[in-house]
This record gives C-alpha cells, sequence and structure tokens, in this order.
C-alpha cells in the first residue's frame, strides 16, 4: 500500500478497526503518513466527545473524512510534508468542525429534559380555567382532614373540581365519601353528614383551607409544577425523565425523589401520616403533543425496598364548562349552616379552655369531660358544633386517664400541638394516641382538633 491508498482508506482505523489492518501496517512504516493519521485520529476523539448525543448515520465519521482527505494535495512517498499540506489540512479540520456542528444543531436537536417538561407542562395550564380529577387515596378514613394518608388502609374514592372565571375568584370542591368541602367564590363551606356538622367560613384559596392540607396543590397545578421545576433547579430533589406509549398515546414521565421535610419532633411524629412529613416518590405523566398534565401517582418509601402506592388519579380532564351546581352543597331538611365568620369574644371563652391553659391542661380537661359521657360537657371543647353518635360517647364514658405526656408541636407553628395521652376505657381496652389541641385564632382560645 503507497501512501495515496493509505489516505484513501484512513477513515476504516475510526469506524471500522478490522478492516483497517493493511493501513496499519503501511503507518508502522511510514513516518509521513503516521503523523497525519494521529492528527486525524485526535481530532475524531474531540469531535465525537462533543456529539455524544447525537444520531449520525453509521458512514458519517467515513464521509466526513473522507470529504476532507478529497481537499488535501499528494503527499510525497519520502514522508515530508508540505507547508502548503499542513496548511490545508487545518482548512480541511475547520470545515469538518463546521460540517458536524452543522449535522448536530439541524438533524438532532437537544432532546428535551425533566425541568423542559416541567416548564411545559406548566405553561400548558396557563389558559385552562375547568379541571376535574377523579383519584383514589389511602386515607384515615372516609371523614377525617382529606390530606391525611394511611398506609394501612384500603383506599378511598376522592374527587376534585375546580372552576375560574374572570373577575370571580375560584370556585372549587373536593369530595370524599362522608366529607365534602366547597368554595363558592363567595364562602367556603364543609359538611359532614356522619356528625352533622354543616360549616360556613370566609372565601378560601387552596392554600388557606388547613383541612386539604397537601391536597390543596392539586387545585391548582400549575403551582405544584412550578414548585417541582424548582426542587429540580435547587437539587432539593432527584428528578428523572423517562418516554412511555400507552395504547398509542406518548407520555413524558417526570419522577421526583423527595425526602420528608422532617424538622421537629412533631414533623417526626407526623412521618408517613401526610405527604410533606414522608419520603415520597411523584411520578407526573404528561401528553407528549400538548404538554398537559394526564396522570399522577404517589409512593411512600415506608421503608427499604417497601414502597407503597398511596395517591393516584385515575382520571384527569380539562372540560370546557362545569355545572354551577358543583359548586354548592344541598342540606338535609332540619341541618342549618354554622356561620363560622362570626368571631368569639373573651366572654365566650370557657374556662377549661382560657389562653393561659397549657395544652396537657385541656387535654387533661377535655379527658374528663369525654369520661361523663355528656355532649354538652364535650363541646365547649370543640370549634364547630356537631353531634357524634351516641356510641362514641357510650365508648368513652367513665374512662380512666392513665397519663398524660409532654405535649410537642409540628415545625413551623407554635399554636398547634399534640399532648401524648394513655387512657384506660370502661371495657378495660387501653388507647394510646396524642390530642390535636390547638390555639391559632386570635383569641388564642383553645380548642381540641382530633386524635380521640
Amino acid at each position: 500500500m503507497n501512501c495515496t491508498e493509505c489516505r484513501e482508506h484512513l477513515a476504516e482505523l475510526f469506524e471500522t478497526p478490522n478492516d483497517g489492518v493493511v493501513v496499519s501496517e503501511h503507518l508502522a512504516q511510514c513516518p509521513a503518513c503516521r503523523e497525519e493519521a494521529e492528527h486525524a485520529r485526535a481530532l475524531h476523539a474531540r469531535l465525537t466527545s462533543r456529539a455524544a448525543q447525537a444520531v449520525a448515520s453509521p458512514n458519517f465519521t467515513e464521509a466526513t473524512l473522507r470529504a476532507c482527505r478529497d481537499t488535501l494535495p499528494s503527499v510525497k512517498s519520502s514522508g515530508l510534508r508540505t507547508w502548503n499540506s499542513l496548511w490545508r489540512w487545518g482548512l480541511a479540520a475547520a470545515a469538518m468542525v463546521g460540517i458536524v456542528f452543522l449535522f448536530l444543531y439541524t438533524q438532532s436537536p437537544r432532546q428535551a429534559s425533566a425541568e423542559d417538561v416541567l416548564k411545559s407542562g406548566s405553561a400548558a395550564l396557563q389558559d385552562i380555567h375547568a379541571l376535574h380529577i377523579q383519584a383514589r387515596m389511602r386515607a384515615v378514613n372516609t371523614t377525617d382532614n382529606p390530606g391525611a394518608i394511611d398506609l394501612t388502609q384500603d383506599f378511598t374514592p376522592i374527587e376534585i373540581w375546580t372552576r375560574t372565571q374572570p373577575g370571580k375568584k375560584m370556585e372549587w370542591r373536593v369530595e370524599k365519601p362522608q366529607r365534602i368541602m366547597v368554595m363558592d367564590g363567595r364562602a367556603t363551606y364543609i359538611y359532614i353528614p356522619t356528625v352533622q356538622l354543616a360549616a360556613e367560613m370566609g372565601p378560601m384559596s387552596p392554600k388557606q383551607s388547613g383541612d386539604l392540607n397537601w391536597l390543596s396543590g392539586l387545585l391548582e397545578p400549575r403551582e405544584v409544577l412550578e414548585n417541582e421545576l424548582k426542587n429540580a433547579q435547587s437539587n432539593a430533589a432527584d428528578v428523572k425523565l423517562t418516554q412511555e406509549t400507552v395504547d398509542g398515546r406518548e407520555f413524558s414521565v417526570v419522577t421526583v425523589e423527595s425526602k420528608a421535610q422532617v424538622k421537629s419532633e412533631g414533623d417526626e411524629w407526623l412521618k408517613n401520616k401526610l405527604i410533606w412529613t414522608s419520603d415520597t416518590r411523584r411520578i407526573y405523566r404528561f401528553d407528549a403533543q400538548t404538554s398537559r398534565l394526564e396522570g399522577l401517582q404517589i409512593f411512600v418509601h415506608a421503608e427499604p425496598g417497601n414502597d407503597v402506592l398511596v395517591f393516584e388519579t385515575t382520571l384527569v380532564e380539562y372540560p370546557d364548562t362545569l355545572a354551577d351546581t358543583l359548586f354548592s352543597i344541598d342540606l338535609p331538611q332540619g341541618l342549618q349552616w354554622q356561620d363560622m365568620r362570626k368571631a368569639p369574644t373573651a366572654k365566650d371563652i370557657p374556662p377549661t379552655c382560657a389562653p393561659s391553659k397549657k395544652p396537657e391542661e385541656v387535654a387533661q380537661s377535655f379527658f374528663k369531660a369525654l369520661s361523663t359521657g355528656n355532649p354538652d360537657a364535650v363541646q365547649p371543647y370543640m370549634m364547630i358544633k356537631m353531634k357524634f353518635p351516641d356510641e362514641v360517647f357510650a365508648a368513652f364514658k367513665d374512662l380512666q386517664i392513665v397519663s398524660i405526656g409532654k405535649p410537642f408541636h409540628t415545625s413551623g407553628t407554635t399554636h398547634v400541638w399534640f399532648v401524648p395521652y394513655e387512657i384506660q376505657l370502661s371495657n378495660g381496652e387501653t388507647k394510646k394516641f396524642n390530642l390535636n389541641v390547638r390555639n391559632d385564632n386570635q383569641l388564642r382560645r383553645w380548642y381540641v382538633d382530633g386524635g380521640f
């Protein structure tokens, strides 16, 4: 093989090494061609390292090198290279760089990242004025706070509707089998039929409704996606993107892995009882064509190797209109709305719920009232009037307080407390839990908010 033939087959060293045996033999004997090959090899390495994500045809490198080869003069068999040859090699290398990067930008655009998909998903919801979500969640029960989860429970259905109209506050409805919350743009309503609770409050945005907890985000999914984007950009969560095809439809799937926001003893007790106090994997599915959010799944990492699905949407749709009746609640005959917008006065505060009391003192007096079996003795501790089933008071009548522990609270608040307790019921059963008491109101009046 002479030098001309060697240059014609030089590309074989890079594309098909097994076919470059004869070329290698010539290079071993020819210093000029060997130097030529080293320059070409270094250039090839730089280009392929920068173009690792590109998709080129199998013969792209060979064709490009041959194009460069055709611009070169013949190399004399003596192995000496003229300055003119060296200069034209430089021009050829520059030409090849231009060809490669032109190919990258015109034939293989940058693939979308998870952050890109989250941005597009948020933008796609900007002009959405109605939303309907059907989902299922491992809830504590059908009447409790909609945001509370219980990994041991079966799934409870949840349905959400939202509507925004020009000049009006957002209207929304969140419904569980035994609990309904509605905001009609003027007032917020809570209805729990099992305890005949019907409360009317002032207008609330989803964030203002503490009852919804983390579920409030589903009423404003655009903000949820923007928060996930911030987490991804700040490395506060691990985010990755994959692609799926389901029934012929293409989906972009963003998976977010995040740790629980546990900052206090209260947060630790709430571990795996709320989404934000759990280690979770959140999976968002977006329609690849419209960029709209089409699904969400949330898994809790209960323990190593044990991921529990606690929430998933079964339907996400964006209707043009929603019926006005969705944003109202018809109460049964004889039940009236309690207007919670009327602020209580200091004279309305019973001594056992006075601001001067400590959380453990409130818990002590509450269980004494509960032990009487008299609903009227318990009602002053309730924020909203409700009628508990008779069997509730029968179960707690004549209870004995075994112990009241040291109160603790969650991060971010010093007015919502959990008081550990142990009581013994009249049937001999022992109950241990944490009573939730709070005085997060203007008068600092104490209320019992659950946990018994």
